[in-house]
């Protein structure tokens, strides 16, 4: 009964475990694809560092974090708080408990954090885990990164937070759980702008005819396509529908009715016509840079050798023009 969902550094993901109700949620920052996400039980985690863990009090939440990184966790504190006032007022919810949000200085650290029993990939920038409501990420060195990653992990907090709350105020009814999507969507769209990544994964899936109605979301689950792809959904329901709808529709979701009978109720269509709506959308908007565009095979030129292993950096050379620096492991040795 774990859901574990990402966001992750390079904006790619591949790999998740989803079965029942939501115990874990994962997120990601922007580096490389993760060749795997998925989780092992029965492994020993390595630990061997004894933290010095200090807690740092704000309003809402808790920073619990070692000397060494004092100064972020000030600027945790801060934007953990920010980003709870933003929530409270956006989702019209108030999470009734203080929230725990554990800090590591870096992802080494991050790799033995006991918030969750399974191994921590590299790419993971992230974990909000359900049953004791507790945070825990690195910071990597980007501040923006950092910062956005905090305001996806307090979107889970208020998610859990309203599912709670639906299940209490319907008499324990059988919470409907919403799919990956919704949840990992509602984050991104919550904690980020929509930017030119976005652009690329929708663009890619509407050229294509590869971009499915939402009740075939689940094709895409294990993909750092279905952020974007969900971020995109709830964009466009907010901007014909209105964001004060994302809490009507998880209190639909503690009365018992599947997740198709609890968004007819909260939009006012169903899904296949919000998938309708929203593919004609995207249509729409990707179909006209057709003719504006170039096939890369025609215009482009390849300006590493083979066996490139990171994307190649600019500098201003000395002859005047843009010059190109790479690594490359063709010969067996960086």
């Amino acid at each position: 009964m774990t859901y574990l969902a990402g966001r992750t550094r390079g904006r790619s993901i591949h790999g998740h475990l989803h079965l029942c109700a939501p115990l874990v949620l994962l997120a990601l920052l922007p580096v490389r694809p993760l060749l795997s996400q998925t989780f092992y039980f029965g492994q020993n985690k390595i630990q061997y560092v004894d933290f010095d863990w200090h807690i740092l009090k704000g309003e809402h939440v808790d920073i619990y974090f070692y000397p060494e990184e004092r100064e972020i966790a000030r600027i945790a504190l801060k934007e953990a708080e920010a980003s709870y006032l933003f929530l409270e007022e956006k989702l019209r919810h108030h999470v009734f408990r203080r929230i725990p949000l554990i800090l590591y200085s870096s992802h080494q650290d991050f790799e033995q954090t006991n918030v969750i029993p399974y191994f921590v990939p590299e790419g993971v920038g992230g974990v909000t885990e359900f049953l004791r409501g507790r945070v825990a990420l690195p910071f990597d060195g980007s501040y923006h990164d950092f910062k956005a990653v905090i305001r996806h992990e307090m979107v889970h907090v208020f998610e859990m937070s309203m599912l709670s709350r639906a299940e209490r105020a319907n008499r324990g009814l059988q919470v409907v759980y919403p799919p990956l999507w919704l949840t990992e969507g509602l984050a991104e769209y919550l904690s980020d702008e929509w930017n030119t990544t976005g652009d690329q994964v929708l663009r890619d899936l509407v050229l294509h005819n590869r971009l499915t109605g939402i009740r075939d979301l689940w094709r895409f689950n294990g993909t750092f396509a279905l952020y974007k792809i969900g971020q995109s959904i709830m964009r466009f329901l907010g901007e014909h529908y209105g964001d004060e709808r994302i809490h009507r529709l998880y209190d639909e979701f503690g009365r018992g009715k599947t997740f198709s009978e609890a968004f007819a109720r909260t939009y006012g269509l169903s899904l296949e016509e919000a998938s309708r709506e929203w593919n004609w959308a995207m249509k729409k908007r990707y179909y006209p840079e057709v003719q504006d565009l170039t096939d890369l095979t025609v215009a482009a030129r390849r300006l590493t050798k083979e066996g490139a292993d990171f994307h190649p950096v600019v500098f201003e050379g000395g002859r005047g023009e843009p010059e190109f620096l790479y690594v490359s492991t063709r010969t067996g040795y960086v």
